[in-house]
């Protein structure tokens, strides 16, 4: 994860083990924490800009692939504070 500015991350994570080849595109899922209703959007690479976040809040992002069969399940959460010019904090919840 790359903080870009204030309001701005990007999202990186790693093609599946399991039959990369066969992804076409990647669903990606963020949230402020206490917030009931996430964000998401569809992306083929495995990185995604995301934008509007608020500086001083923390967020969750979790990321699943799709091909022609469904999708896969979630990745564990990662969890993340916007700073000024840095992500204050981030770690990996779960497992």
């Amino acid at each position: 994860m790359e903080q870009l500015d204030g309001t701005s991350v990007i999202v990186r994570w790693d093609e599946p083990e399991k039959n990369p080849h066969t992804v076409y595109m990647y669903r990606v899922f963020w949230r402020q924490v206490g917030s009931r209703s996430p964000s998401k959007n569809d992306t083929k690479g495995t990185e995604l800009k995301i934008s509007g976040l608020k500086e001083g809040e923390t967020y969750e992002c979790v990321v699943k692939a799709g091909n022609q069969r469904g999708t896969s399940v979630l990745t564990d959460p990662v969890r993340f504070t916007m700073g000024d010019k840095y992500i204050t904090s981030a770690s990996s919840i779960g497992k």
